[in-house]
């Protein structure tokens, strides 16, 4: 603060009052207030702390200021501003001690205040650099500060148990870091304190996953591995497996194909532990469409499927070259034979209890068309 000397001082100095021969309380332009006194040489602690608000002093001295909002500084003042070491309380309890330069704080120092205790550098009155705050909710902090938030590289261990380490951008979590949570963790990138881009997290379960986030949901490419050995990688949409995928089975089932909403749909195929396979369309997790199933025999049925069985008009071809068409059925089916002695037989292997339709081409080209169960006419045909 820069303040025009009106009059050279002296031993006569009046007040604002008139008398002489006293001290007397002068206020500054910006409304402090102080003992007056020519500084004329830098003052020490023990010595009586006085300044003259109209005298420009070009020293440092060592006084004690009251602001109009009652605040008080004590310390080292130069040209009627604080710099150097001061203590700052202000009457709503903050307090800070530390180092100033031309009236802010500046260099290292302590706040305290209602929100909790800094301890670092400072610049033009805000935290800049490195530097501690215990929050009074028992959070800590411990990094890099730019204007007063914390911005760098930081650790930061909160009041519910997590601590992270990493980035930060204008006092949010920002840039690649680590969290370790109470019951998981995760590490890799981030935006505005939630996931986002690519990172592995791994749940209590010991469940990973990892590939692209998006507000903190799995969203893109990546891979989800279960310790029991289950995986999954492909496309995930708000958090859950959609679009295109492989999901493998540690009993040794696998399917590829389209996902919607976390369950198999579109168009995909499956392969199971004992040679049986499907390829064709789903709906909501089940075979359900137009599909091409192959049993653990080397049966092959296809034709149409609803909820996982076989639906409609289909033709059901058998390893020993059989041959039927099969109506409302997923098993039951009979056809030609290669082997001209051979008698109309079910592969029972394959076949069910109920009633189907289906056409019989006998070895003496007979052909029988209607119901049949377990092989045999049955039912009107």
């Amino acid at each position: 603060m820069s303040v025009k000397r009106d009059r050279e001082p002296d031993s006569s100095t009046q007040d604002e009052t008139g008398m002489i021969g006293r001290p007397a309380k002068r206020r500054a332009p910006d409304g402090r207030r102080g003992d007056t006194g020519v500084i004329s040489q830098q003052c020490t602690e023990e010595e009586d702390p006085t300044i003259d608000w109209s005298v420009k002093a070009k020293e440092q001295c060592y006084a004690s200021l009251t602001y109009p909002n009652g605040d008080l500084y004590t310390g080292y003042i130069v040209d009627g501003l604080p710099s150097g070491f001061g203590t700052l309380v202000c009457v709503n309890g903050d307090t800070y001690k530390g180092e100033w330069r031309e009236g802010e704080r500046c260099g290292e120092g302590t706040a305290t205040t209602s929100e909790g205790v800094y301890t670092g550098t400072w610049e033009k009155g805000m935290q800049s650099g490195l530097g501690i705050c215990v929050y009074s909710d028992g959070a800590y902090y411990e990094g890099e500060w730019v204007e007063g938030k914390r911005h760098g590289s930081g650790f930061y261990d909160a009041a519910d148990g997590s601590a992270y380490l990493g980035g930060w951008l204008c006092d949010k979590i920002c840039g690649h870091g680590q969290c370790a949570y109470p019951d998981s963790q995760y590490e890799g990138e981030w935006a505005d304190g939630i996931w986002s881009g690519k990172g592995l997290y791994v749940d209590r379960k010991c469940t990973r996953y990892e590939g692209e986030w998006k507000n903190g949901v799995r969203e893109g490419q990546g891979t989800r591995v279960n310790p029991f050995g289950s995986s999954y990688e492909g496309e995930w949409k708000n958090g859950r497996v959609e679009g295109e995928g492989v999901y493998t089975s540690r009993d040794g089932f696998r399917y590829e194909g389209g996902w919607l909403r976390g369950r198999k749909h579109g168009y995909g195929t499956e392969l199971h532990a004992d040679g049986e396979s499907y390829t064709g369309e789903y709906k909501d997790g089940k075979m359900h469409g137009q599909g091409v199933y192959t049993y653990a025999n080397g049966s092959v049925y296809e034709g149409g499927v609803k909820n996982g069985k076989n639906h409609g008009y289909g033709t059901m071809i058998f390893l020993d070259g059989r041959s039927g068409q099969t109506l409302d059925s997923s098993v039951c089916t009979m056809g030609t034979s290669q082997q001209e002695e051979a008698e109309p037989s079910v592969d029972w292997r394959v076949q069910t209890k109920g009633q189907c339709y289906a056409s019989l081409t006998y070895p003496n080209g007979d052909v029988y068309t209607g119901y049949i169960v377990d092989g045999l006419p049955s039912g009107y045909g």
